[in-house]
């Protein structure tokens, strides 16, 4: 599926459109005021989605299909309150949660409700789960309470990734690029959300990287355009550099600058796809202060120069 926006006051269309995209909800109006949504889907595959979601007047939704999905609230302004049986919880302003479709009984937007919503299928976040568990999580995922978005440093790589939702439209088209955005936001949510397999998860495990590789690689994400040595990647992970070098050979098959560079060539291929900004302007937003030493990787890695993907995508 293709990214999906529309904005409408009608509630049945609303309905009609969210449950194409989605699946089957009832959504209702709050209060006296106008009904009104705003919405605007990334998919990034067939098990995850950025959505940038607003209802100016507040609405109710009721899930009538019990998705087996988790979606996950990044709250810009007002609330969401989520009834589960008999207990209520509330994601405010600046905060992230986590909502289990399949167990909500009623989720109520206040006016002026704002925020980014990534989707996740319940399967895919049980299976990476058990990947990187040495007992594994075949029982499913339910995760409790909120965190602090803007005040948690484990959050800052999500909220960067996230922020435009075009570039998220165009990381369907590049696989590696996609999948190490959902790598990172499965390690994000599962180490920065309380869950029924949190003590599970601090146990260690000889097939997963190790936490100081996981966290240079935030570290890296939430950092493409600044300037970056080996030094500040192995302060930024709590490790010496011998250690860094050790955890990505062993873990990545590179070295650390080696993995930020084609992290950082992957994030150029989709802000050139997306052909709004100069080849200039991309490479120094990326991380390159030479346009002629991106160019060179640029084509090394993709076959091709970086003005072609600009013009022709």
């Amino acid at each position: 599926m293709d990214r999906q926006t529309f904005a409408t006051s009608s509630v049945s269309e609303a309905v009609a459109r969210c449950s194409a995209v989605w699946s089957a909800h009832r959504i209702t109006r709050r209060g006296a005021g106008d009904f009104g949504i705003d919405f605007d889907c990334a998919p990034i595959n067939r098990d995850l989605s950025v959505t940038q979601l607003g209802f100016p007047s507040g609405a109710q939704v009721v899930p009538w299909a019990r998705a087996q999905v988790t979606i996950v609230p990044i709250v810009h302004s007002g609330e969401v309150t989520i009834t589960t049986g008999r207990t209520r919880h509330v994601i405010g302003q600046g905060r992230i949660g986590a909502i289990d479709v399949h167990s909500a009984s009623r989720v109520e937007y206040s006016e002026a409700f704002r925020a980014t919503v990534i989707r996740i299928s319940n399967d895919r976040i049980a299976r990476y789960a058990n990947r990187i568990t040495s007992k594994g999580a075949s029982s499913g995922i339910t995760f409790h309470g909120s965190s602090a978005a803007e005040t948690e440093s484990i959050w800052s790589p999500l909220l960067h990734m996230t922020t435009d939702i075009s570039v998220c439209a165009q990381m369907k088209e590049n696989t590696r690029l996609a999948g190490h955005f959902e790598e990172m936001i499965f390690s994000t949510l599962l180490s920065g959300l309380p869950n029924t397999h949190s003590a599970e998860l601090d146990q260690p495990t000889g097939q997963a990287a190790p936490r100081h590789v996981v966290a240079a690689e935030r570290f890296m994400f939430s950092n493409l355009g600044n300037t970056i040595t080996t030094r500040s990647v192995a302060a930024a992970s709590g490790v010496s550099i011998r250690a860094l070098f050790d955890g990505f050979r062993d873990f990545r098959q590179a070295t650390p600058m080696q993995f930020l560079r084609e992290a950082r060539l992957d994030a150029a291929r989709v802000m050139l796809q997306n052909g709004d900004r100069s080849v200039a302007d991309v490479a120094l937003a990326c991380g390159f202060a030479h346009s002629g030493h991106f160019a060179k990787h640029y084509s090394k890695r993709f076959g091709e120069a970086p003005s072609w993907t600009r013009k022709f995508g």
